[in-house]
Order: C-alpha cells, then structure tokens, then sequence
C-alpha cells in the first residue's frame, strides 16, 4: 500500500522571505495581470467596478493589494501580504493559499520533500498550480450551481426581453449563458465556468453597470451552458455582455473575466475545441488593446496561431460594434472577412 507523506505546516516567516521582491511574477501567475499591480485604480477583478481594486506601492516586496468594495479591513480574509491577497483571490483560506504558495515555491516540499533552497523560478518558469490540482471544494461548486440554477429560474422572459434590448443582444444568448435574476441584490446573474461547463463563479451585474462577484466565485470563462465540441476559428472577447454579444450574431466565442487576464480553463478549453486559429476582439482604448496583445502573446506562448481584431474607430467595443443603428451593425460574416486579413502570429521554433 502506497501511503502519502504528511503535509508539512508552512511557515509563514520562510514563505514571506522567500517571495519577497518576487510577488508580482507570483500574482500574475495566480491570475492577477501584473498591469493591475501598478500602483493605480483599476476595475476588481474579483468584483468589477471601474477603479475601486489597486495594489500597495510595495506590492512587489510585500504583495499587498486592496479593493474598496470587497477586499478590506471588514473582510475576511483581510488585505495586508500576498499570502492574503492569494486567499482572497482564489476564494481560500489563510492556510490554504500558504500551502500552494509553499508547494509552488518549493515545488512540493510541503508534501514531505525537501528539493533545495527556498527559491524562485523564473517568471517563464513559474506555473501557479491548475485548478484540478488546487481541489476546488465540491461543496463550493454545488453551492454555485445551486445559485445559479435559482436565478435563472427567477429570470421571467419577459425580463430577458427587457434585457435584452437594453444591452443589444439576443434573448437565446442570454439563455444560452443562464443568465439569471437576484431580487436580494436587484442585479442579473452571469455564471462564469470552467473548461469542462461546470459552474466556478457568478458574476453579478446591476441594471446600472456595477459588477461583482458573489462570495468564493472563482474566474472562470463566459461560456454557453452547452459549448460546442470543435471550431476551425475561435474569438476571445472581454466580459460577459461582450460574450453575449458574439453569441448573438453566431460566433464561436468564449468570454474572460477581465481585462487582459486569463484564467487557468482557457488553455484546456482552447485545446478541446482545437481551433486552427484565434482572434481576441479588442475593446477600442488604449488600455483595451494593451490588454488584447497581452493575452494573444500567452495564447501564442500556449502554441496556438492568434492575432488582434479592433472595432472601427468610434466603436467602444464588440458589443457597440454589433449594436451600431440604420443596419451598419457587424455581422458575423462581416467579422469573419475582416479575420481573414489579419496576420497571424505564431511561436516561432527552432526545428
């Protein structure tokens, strides 16, 4: 009989230490873009909003971050070191995200084995554990399903109309997303899920925009409920109302959280599906399109052919661009043709 070796206590003296002046690489690993880690405001990636999430000036020494809206000194956990913001991040404990940090950092020495100095790897060698290995609670997971089941019950068709119309997308999108209704927080419910469909977070919009996510969500993908199996082209866009947008107009799409971040499912969603090729619609701005590169670079890094696709000028955004009035509207044809000009870039190899 094979018995595992204990799990070692973390130290938090020898963890902080050791990843002192290194947490940015270890943030942006665990999900965080270290463009959001500049000091200034930036939209939560937890909970949304426009500038309430910024990191502390020392956040590289200290990986200290905070957001006005759902990590502060009410909550729990609460902000003040990287072990912190890595618990908050992923929904955890304290001790849970100081194990995952020390078997990351040691790779795996918390498991009983002792592979060398406490040491960081390279940033191009760092890799946060996926979430299979970090044991998503099912209690966690059911919990999410159950909520998501209940909104979307509570979401009356002729809501979805109303919806619809305000945001300029179908109703079969929003069906197809299980887009629900809150009545407690007066706010829709978009669930975000993994590469396989099931539920990992809910993000919750308001009919005025704010956005945010429920407790223990994590970042997931904007995905229909049913995804389809295989795609010769696959579009990546930025958020929720974005993905319904595509979906509208028939476009094999799938949704990040944020700006410019990726989650741990996009890899093996893109794998299962096997495109030939991606393009990530940027939002037209400065900061959209910075964001649109950073993820074709991982993409690209990931060995997937990708390229950049901008609206006109003047048009915000995918779901601007598709809602554009007297019939000017762009179409999935109309996208298709315009991806078929783009250059696209691969990783370049040796042999």
């Amino acid at each position: 009989m094979i018995v595992s070796p204990p799990r070692v206590r973390p130290n938090f003296g020898q963890l902080r230490s050791a990843a002192a002046g290194q947490w940015i690489t270890i943030l942006s690993a665990a999900g965080l873009p270290a463009s959001i880690l500049d000091g200034r405001g930036h939209a939560c990636p937890r909970c949304g909003g426009s500038d309430r999430f910024a990191a502390w000036p020392d956040v590289n020494v200290r990986g200290a971050v905070h957001c006005r809206h759902c990590f502060t000194r009410g909550s729990s956990p609460r902000p003040g070191d990287g072990i912190a913001t890595l618990a908050w991040l992923h929904g955890q404990t304290i001790g849970q995200a100081a194990e995952e940090l020390h078997d990351s950092l040691l790779g795996g020495s918390s498991t009983g084995r002792s592979d060398g100095p406490w040491s960081l790897p390279s940033p191009t060698g760092f890799v946060w554990p996926a979430a299979e290995d970090r044991g998503i609670d099912p209690a966690v997971r059911q919990q999410l399903q159950n909520i998501a089941q209940r909104c979307a019950s509570a979401m009356r068709r002729s809501w979805l109309v109303r919806l619809s119309d305000l945001l300029g997308v179908s109703v079969d999108a929003l069906v197809t997303l299980g887009v629900g209704w809150d009545a407690e927080f007066d706010a829709t419910t978009w669930p975000m899920r993994d590469h396989d469909g099931s539920i990992v977070g809910i993000r919750m919009r308001s009919i005025d925009g704010q956005k945010w996510s429920i407790a223990r969500s994590m970042a997931g993908l904007f995905t229909p409920s049913r995804p389809r199996r295989s795609c010769r082209r696959l579009f990546i866009v930025e958020g929720a109302t974005d993905t319904a947008a595509a979906l509208s107009i028939g476009l094999p799409v799938v949704g990040l959280p944020s700006a410019g971040s990726t989650t741990r499912f996009l890899r093996p969603w893109i794998d299962r599906l096997g495109p030939a090729e991606i393009i990530i619609i940027a939002d037209n701005d400065p900061v959209g399109i910075e964001a649109a590169h950073r993820v074709c670079h991982r993409v690209i890094e990931d060995g997937h052919g990708a390229a950049v696709l901008c609206p006109p000028p003047g048009v915000k955004d995918l779901r601007g661009w598709i809602a554009v009035g007297n019939g000017g509207g762009a179409t999935a044809a109309m996208i298709d043709a315009l991806a078929d000009g783009c250059h696209i870039r691969r990783q370049r190899r040796l042999f």
